[in-house]
């Protein structure tokens, strides 16, 4: 949502530069002038290319003029955001795609709908270009001010529901459907408070009906919608809505067919409904009315940096962060550290161009001294995070401090739990515990990584665990069970060459070997030394 970005309003400082852009947009609406909006101006084209107009806008930019700063986004970042502006305020068809215009208005129809979106909502899909009166032409503007004025917050609710609006009346040309669906849904973004979604859809549409809707608006309307008959049709409406959601039933067939549905409502077996038709005039109203009600501020400074066109919030790797100091101490946290590091060590396990692990020495420092003081549950993962990440990037020069964090957390180490469990893996050492036990402590782990906003460990250690569980099960004779897990390593990992072919030519009188199933180019010596 960059077109209020580019104006300026946004800024904590005096914009950096300034540029003019201009594109190009298809409209079945009738340009005949330049449109001069607080967003930027159209124009019309020559009448050859009747359906051609022209976008030019002013971009503003805050960033300073830096080597790596973005110096501008270009008018392919403005332009659908624009497009959908007019469609909305001028009640027409403008988008940067020329066949999707030609598609919408000229078809052919798509074989699901038979009918060209025209039949269902005749003016918005006019073939011919739309005359508008000056009227309308105002109206716009100052729509397009308000809208441009909003809040920053408010403007995005905004922009939201007239792009799903939008896209509605796109999907009207090929599954009428999912178009009744997405336009019933157009208010969604705009609804607050805590009721039930179905009752503050109904109070938000009553609370944004000015008495025009069913006056002046209404002229020249077939079968408009009255006052004492919308209760009726919201509900109705909310509920083709979410029934095509759930998958249980689309569309009345009265309302698929265009002929009948050129007024706003039609009688159906549960009552009055509102036609496509009917059911765009209300949403534009209430939309409209939503908008113009909001109050406006010239200024509204905010960090918009995750709304820049492109941009995408991803998480950082490991190898970056997973040395850096701790704030909190417990279980969680230190689950994520110590299966953070678990990852860069499989990383250089598996990299033909190995990237180094991090020398976390001073970040364990700090937290060593605070470990005594803090529940078991909680340090564990910690602990075992010093050990591992000891006995890895200083092996030979730490194997003391090691050995004396054995003998200070002793009863740590014997807890069976899904950090010891992946302890006693990366030094090939066969666990102490139970298969069954085992088992149960790796499937309670499984269930809730996810639940635990994907804390988890590199996939290279789950595979592991999981074969040298069914290891486990297999020497003691438990060949299904050894099977079974071979499986979950499949299913959980797909895709992994070296599973599917393992669990292919499985033989229950050889030794599991995870580290060979994996195929590890092993770049690390991650066994135990004799002294520890």
């Amino acid at each position: 949502m960059p077109l209020q970005m580019a104006s300026g309003k946004l800024f904590h400082s005096a914009p950096s530069s300034v540029r003019d852009l201009r594109g190009v947009l298809y409209t079945n609406l009738a340009i005949p002038k330049t449109i001069e909006t607080a967003a930027g101006r159209l124009m019309p084209t020559c009448p050859f290319s009747s359906h051609a107009v022209v976008f030019e806008m002013k971009e503003y930019m805050e960033y300073p003029r830096v080597r790596g700063s973005i110096a501008s986004r270009g008018i392919d970042a403005y332009l659908p955001d624009f497009a959908a502006v007019v469609s909305f305020g001028l009640n027409g068809l403008c988008t940067p795609d020329s066949d999707l215009l030609r598609r919408l208005i000229a078809g052919p129809p798509s074989p699901s709908v038979n009918a060209l979106p025209a039949m269902f909502v005749p003016t918005t899909f006019a073939p011919h270009p739309l005359p508008y009166s000056s009227a309308q032409t105002e109206y716009f503007v100052e729509f397009v001010a308000q809208l441009m004025g909003l809040k920053r917050k408010v403007f995005r609710k905004a922009m939201r529901a007239i792009r799903k609006y939008v896209t509605g009346l796109h999907r009207l040309s090929d599954d009428l459907d999912a178009a009744y669906t997405l336009l019933v849904s157009s208010l969604e973004p705009l609804l607050e408070g805590n009721d039930p979604i179905k009752h503050r859809y109904y109070n938000f549409v009553e609370e944004h009906v000015a008495r025009s809707f069913y006056r002046e608006g209404a002229f020249g309307v077939i079968s408009p919608v009255g006052r004492a008959e919308l209760a009726q049709c919201l509900d109705h409406a909310y509920t083709l809505r979410s029934r095509y959601l759930h998958g249980s039933k689309g569309l009345p067939r009265i309302l698929k067919y265009g002929r009948v549905s050129k007024g706003e409502t039609v009688p159906t077996s549960v009552g009055t409904a509102l036609t496509f038709n009917g059911l765009v005039r209300l949403l534009r109203h209430v939309i409209s009315q939503f908008i113009l009600r909001q109050d406006i501020v010239e200024q509204d400074p905010c960090d918009y940096s995750r709304d820049e066109p492109g941009v995408i919030l991803a998480p950082l790797a490991p190898k970056h962060w997973v040395a850096s100091p701790v704030n909190k101490i417990d279980a969680k946290t230190g689950r994520k550290r110590l299966f953070a590091f678990s990852s860069v060590v499989a990383e250089n396990l598996q990299s033909s161009e190995p990237c180094g692990i991090p020398d976390m020495k001073d970040m364990l420092e700090q937290v060593h001294g605070r470990l005594g003081s803090v529940p078991q549950h909680d340090r564990l993962p910690f602990v075992v995070l010093q050990f591992l990440h000891d006995l890895v990037v200083h092996k030979e020069a730490r194997v003391y401090e090691s050995r004396a964090i054995l003998r200070q957390f002793e009863e740590d180490f014997r807890q069976l739990t899904i950090e010891t469990m992946l302890l006693m893996l990366f030094f090939k050492v066969a666990a102490p515990w139970d298969c069954d036990a085992q088992k149960e402590t790796l499937e309670e782990y499984l269930k809730g990584r996810e639940r635990d906003q994907g804390v988890k460990m590199d996939e290279l250690f789950e595979a592991g665990l999981t074969l040298d569980l069914a290891e486990c099960f297999r020497s003691e004779g438990e060949i299904e069970k050894a099977e079974a897990l071979i499986s979950m390593a499949v299913e959980n990992h797909p895709g992994k060459l070296s599973l599917v072919e393992f669990e292919r030519n499985f033989n229950p009188c050889e030794k599991i070997d995870w580290r060979g199933v994996m195929s590890l180019t092993e770049r690390l010596d991650t066994s135990l030394p004799d002294e520890a």
